[in-house]
């Protein structure tokens, strides 16, 4: 059996069909189960991440409680987790298939983004080159880590936690969570303990644990009762302003969203326009900047009532990232998908021959 697996950036699907003596990476299935909740909270994520850029930019002029919606973030990384673990389970993939597979998906449309950006800001080669390989600094623009392409910083921790997670898949499938874990645990208690500074800092954040909230709903199957998603959800605005630790006022409730939501997953309406936005919610998310910036210099005005220019400023970052998803994001994908698997599969066939 095999069980093909997709990044919490990209339609979440559990893949089956029959051994076969050679099997192509990325051949399609003939059943697909698909986590239809998933799909949603990632298209709220996305959507979250927006209005909070379009309050912290200027473009909407409201000064109330909304930093919040960073949140999405947290969500996102929860689901990575999950995701990560709920793919895997089963199927006997090689760390260099893995970081393939998610080099592949992240990083073409990822670059592209980041060169959009690049034309409309300033920065040198060195900055370029660090953001262009996931690599933390400390951008003189926004006085934080953070890569050219502003939102970026969440990737750099997505791939660390690729890398850390495709390094398990070298050890049992039972082994894999407990060590993946102890390595972010690990990495955790030395940054509160020694309070790093630089790229040593960064990737010591206790942040890095919201991954392991997500991987735990995957391999214990944790399910929460339906009622505590609404809740969690109407809590986080007070509990961000109430406790000054991140994990705790937003990564927390994320995880209980994201256990409780499956509880209900077969239950749940499929929306096309939310499914497509849980498509694109990828695109959604790196293009977003981009999309505020058109809204703010070319759409609204000073006389602009706030309501409205929040509501412009997510329907155009909305529609941008769906046009961006389907015309370039997906084709892409596709085609280098597919030179990879007919890559893999000449591999195959050679050592086929070569036994035979």
């Amino acid at each position: 059996m095999c069980l093909e697996f997709w990044s919490p950036n990209e339609r979440h699907v559990i893949k089956y069909k029959p051994n076969i003596d050679i099997e192509p990476m990325f051949k399609k299935a003939c059943l697909v189960q698909e986590f239809t909740s998933i799909q949603y909270l990632r298209a709220i994520a996305a959507l979250m991440v927006v209005g909070h850029h379009s309050f912290t930019t200027g473009l909407v002029d409201f000064n109330g409680n909304t930093a919040w919606l960073a949140g999405g973030v947290d969500i996102f990384f929860v689901i990575s987790g999950f995701i990560m673990v709920q793919s895997t389970i089963g199927k006997g993939y090689s760390p260099t298939q893995f970081y393939a597979r998610r080099i592949i998906r992240i990083v073409p449309i990822y670059w592209i983004a980041t060169m959009a950006m690049m034309m409309t800001i300033q920065w040198d080669w060195i900055e370029a080159a660090k953001s262009f390989l996931f690599i933390p600094y400390l951008n003189p623009q926004s006085n934080a880590f953070m890569p050219l392409l502003q939102p970026g910083w969440t990737l750099n921790f997505e791939m660390f936690f690729y890398l850390i997670f495709g390094l398990s898949l070298l050890l049992a499938e039972r082994f894999r969570f407990f060590a993946v874990t102890l390595c972010l645990t690990v990495l955790v208690v030395v940054g509160l303990a020694f309070q790093p500074t630089g790229v040593a800092g960064y990737y010591t954040r206790p942040i890095l644990l919201e991954f392991l909230l997500g991987m735990a709903i995957a391999r214990f199957g944790i399910r929460l009762p339906f009622l505590l998603a609404p809740a969690m959800l109407f809590a986080i605005p007070f509990l961000w302003s109430w406790i000054d630790v991140r994990e705790l006022s937003v990564g927390i409730p994320a995880a209980v969203i994201v256990a409780s939501l499956l509880t209900v997953d077969h239950q749940i309406p499929k929306l096309p326009f939310l499914l497509w936005l849980g498509d694109a919610s990828y695109s959604i998310y790196l293009f977003h900047l981009l999309a505020l910036g058109l809204v703010g210099g070319l759409i609204v005005t000073d006389a602009t009532p706030p309501f409205l220019v929040f509501s412009i400023a997510l329907s155009m970052a909305a529609l941008i990232g769906l046009a961006i998803h389907y015309s370039l994001e997906k084709p892409l994908n596709k085609g280098l998908k597919r030179l990879y698997d007919q890559r893999v599969e000449s591999r195959q066939k050679q050592q086929l021959a070569i036994n035979i």
